[in-house]
């Protein structure tokens, strides 16, 4: 499920289409999409975004490279913590989360490297 989808960056003529297409979607579901104005960005990320994970080129804190590799907050990492033995999370690059009703939360590598799917080992996070 979606809360709020922010569309940053489409070009002007973007909203033209929108207000076509909406008409198509379910009420509520277009009431979840939000074109924004380029003086509009910050102000609508701050009301779900925390500042410090708000990328600097929409005028937030966060030091964002594309391609960088995920950094775990600060309740996600306390998570790892408990689970993980010495508190390290094994797993470098993009990774999921999921619920197995018998294996409990996992996190779940993704992606690839060098045009390999990845196949590091799961991680369970329940212990």
């Amino acid at each position: 499920m979606i809360e709020k989808v922010l569309v940053i960056g489409a070009p002007r003529y973007f909203n033209q289409i929108w207000k076509i297409v909406k008409g198509w979607i379910d009420p509520a579901t277009a009431a979840k999409i939000e074109i924004m104005d380029s003086s509009d960005i910050l102000k609508a990320l701050s009301s779900h975004i925390d500042a410090e994970n708000i990328p600097k080129q929409f005028g937030g804190t966060f030091d964002f490279t594309h391609g960088m590799l995920p950094r775990p907050d600060a309740g996600t990492q306390e998570v790892l913590d408990r689970a993980l033995p010495g508190g390290s999370v094994p797993l470098a690059g993009p990774f999921k989360w999921k619920v197995d009703n018998s294996l409990g939360r996992r996190i779940i590598p993704v992606g690839s490297v060098q045009g390999t799917r990845r196949r590091e080992a799961n991680v369970s996070v329940d212990g």
